[in-house]
């Protein structure tokens, strides 16, 4: 009778362990979705839209106040490579392999800035569900971003076949 209520006590022990562990995995998973959204850039000049692709958090480009000096589409004309001058900024995959690291910040992905035609890997930081940080580190100086998510979404230049990966 004795073995029973010790293998007993240890079943319940590791049930109740097992519970608790995906109770915080399930909390976690939570937190790193948060970023997820439509987000307002500053001076309502666009809106990127961050999503889950694979294992990780990517973003487009959806929509752009701005348009080419000839009235047309914003093209990606500071792009480095000549063959790829000519795409549409609107529709553009601009953010790519963030993942969530703690706290409300998304790490180690790399984010395309069309206007200058460079890469970067800044952080993202959550302040509160409706406010998002890009923060940009170069050599001893950074540059905070804040973006704002889009409630009800107003498209300025919208594309409608943006399909995520």
């Amino acid at each position: 009778m004795q073995t029973y209520n010790v293998n007993f006590k240890r079943i319940v022990i590791n049930f109740l362990l097992l519970f608790f562990l995906s109770v915080v995995i399930s909390a976690q998973s939570k937190n790193e979705d948060l970023i997820i959204g439509k987000w307002l850039m500053p001076n309502k000049m666009g809106t990127l839209k961050i999503y889950k692709c694979n294992n990780h958090f990517c973003g487009k480009i959806i929509d752009m106040e701005q348009k080419a000096k000839n009235g047309g589409p914003l093209l990606d004309v500071e792009n480095p490579v000549d063959s790829l001058k000519t795409r549409h900024v609107v529709g553009l995959q601009v953010m790519s392999g963030y993942k969530y690291a703690e706290k409300n910040k998304w790490i180690d992905g790399n984010f395309y800035i069309p206007k200058k035609g460079k890469e970067a890997s800044p952080d993202f930081i959550l302040i509160d569900k409706n406010h998002l940080n890009i923060k940009i580190h170069f050599l001893i100086f950074s540059k905070t971003i804040e973006l704002t998510r889009v409630t009800q979404h107003k498209s300025v230049q919208k594309t409608n076949d943006i399909k995520e990966k």
